[in-house]
Parts: structure tokens; C-alpha cells; sequence
């Protein structure tokens, strides 16, 4: 559940053994039906390490329901999750010895970040249905413009 003192950080992949200064504090929800609902138990969602996601749905999933998302600052984090708005991203702790994930885990279990709904939204438009149909309509136009020979107008 949400606490008032106590950040619950919410994660998908059974990373609990990595994650031992939060031990008491994260929990592996693993397969759910129903996300939604885990998602607003939840305070944060802690991703992996970018070289396991593609996307990361899970992350726009979280931020569709108002979880803010706790990730590494590279791709693909660093256009899924908006620093500062829909989340907080941190420097790969394999490049600074973990330091900028500690500040962030600080930052978070202090109570000093703020999920800004209204910014979250706007942002997460980039993901909706009708954002990737569009995409898809001028990646059509595109390919069908261009072939053997020819370049795309």
C-alpha cells in the first residue's frame, strides 16, 4: 500500500537480492492481471537496467496511473520517463559506483519529489494509440516513397 512515511517501491523483475539498502521497502510483484491496481499500491516503480527493456510498457503503464518511475538515465528511460515530472532518472550506477541512484533513493525516501500529473500527461501523449498510428502512417509513406534506387522525398 501507499505509506505516508515509508516509500513501498514497486518492481517487475525479482531484483530484491540487488536492491538491499531498500530490502523492507521493495517488493516483486511479478505477473498481475490487473496493473492498474499495483501500480496505485504502489509509491514508485524501479526499474532494471536498460539493456533488459525494449520500451519499458511497464513504465508507461506506471505513469499512465500516476506511479512515478525511478530509472537509469538511458534509452530507453530517457524518453519514457520524464526527469522530474513522471519520474526520476539516475546515472547508471555501473559508471558512478551506485552515488547518483543513492542521492535519488534520498531524494525519494525524504519525500522531496512530487508526481506532476499534469505534465505526466502531456508527455505520455507520445505514447498513446493514436501517436504510434501516425507514426506508423509516415513510416508507410516513407517506405513506399523510397526502394532500390530511389530516395525518400
Amino acid at each position: 500500500m501507499k505509506s505516508n512515511g515509508n516509500c513501498l517501491i514497486g518492481v517487475i523483475r525479482d531484483t530484491t537480492p540487488k536492491a538491499s539498502p531498500l530490502r523492507e521497502r521493495v517488493r516483486f510483484w511479478g505477473h498481475q492481471r490487473d496493473v492498474g491496481a499495483v501500480y496505485r499500491t504502489i509509491d514508485f516503480l524501479l526499474t532494471g537496467l536498460p539493456e533488459k527493456e525494449a520500451l519499458g510498457l511497464n513504465v508507461i503503464e506506471a505513469q499512465a496511473c500516476g506511479t512515478p518511475v525511478i530509472a537509469p538515465d538511458a534509452p530507453p528511460f530517457d524518453e519514457t520517463v520524464m526527469h522530474g515530472a513522471s519520474g526520476l532518472r539516475y546515472r547508471d550506477p555501473r559508471k558512478d559506483g551506485g552515488a547518483d541512484f543513492e542521492r535519488t533513493l534520498k531524494l525519494v525516501l525524504e519525500g522531496g519529489f512530487r508526481f506532476d500529473g499534469d505534465s505526466a500527461k502531456a508527455h505520455l501523449l507520445r505514447f498513446s494509440e493514436d501517436a504510434f498510428i501516425e507514426r506508423l502512417r509516415v513510416l508507410k509513406r516513407t517506405l513506399a516513397g523510397t526502394g532500390p534506387g530511389r530516395i525518400a522525398p
